[in-house]
């Protein structure tokens, strides 16, 4: 049992990983399909990292903007795997934290 312990763990670290690999396609993907909205994205009101506002724009947009009206079947899939990351993730979380608790 004590090998397994910290298996959680690196799960939800690979489904981090996972769902930054996907952000990046998609934000590749934006660039190219949707080049006027990439650059209203890529605006940096607050002063703060370009990368990181980028991001964060762009998943706002996924879930409020303009490309959570789009029809695209990639953006849409973006959407079915991404909350199936975030809950993998927790999962996982949840489970590290239970098993570190009673080991």
């Amino acid at each position: 049992m004590s090998a397994f312990i910290y298996l959680p763990f690196f799960v939800a670290l690979s489904c981090l990983f996972f769902r930054t690999f996907h952000l990046k396609k998609i934000k590749t993907h934006v660039q190219n399909v949707y080049p006027d909205e990439w650059n209203k994205l890529c605006e940096n009101k607050m002063g703060m990292n370009i990368t990181t506002a980028s991001f964060i724009n762009l998943e706002e947009s996924m879930k409020n903007g303009f490309l959570s009206k789009q029809k695209d079947p990639l953006i849409q899939s973006f959407h079915r795997k991404d909350r199936v990351m975030i809950v993998s993730i927790f999962v996982f979380a949840i489970l590290q934290l239970v098993m570190a608790f009673y080991n």
